[in-house]
């Protein structure tokens, strides 16, 4: 679980880092592509915030069922020894 958070994360932090491509000069498309450009943006923004909430919601669920696990033995016999 904790490989899977990591690798969301790095999905994640390559969304983070991406650049924006030098605008094209497009003429009277211009307009147009900026704002398609901003749509585009503003989409891997939420995909990047989605990836790093999911990388969270993974490492709880790994911690709690660490916790669970924990739990559940600390009632259990123990091998004479």
């Amino acid at each position: 679980m904790a490989g899977l958070a990591n690798q969301l994360e790095g999905g994640a932090a390559k969304l983070d880092g991406m650049q924006p491509s030098p605008m094209a000069n497009a003429g009277e498309s211009l307009t147009l592509l900026a704002d398609t450009i901003g749509r585009l943006s503003e989409a891997s923004a939420g995909a990047s915030g989605g990836l790093h909430q999911i990388a969270d919601d993974v490492r709880a669920s790994r911690e709690e069922y660490l916790r669970s696990d924990d739990q559940g033995t600390e009632g259990m016999p123990q091998p004479p020894g």
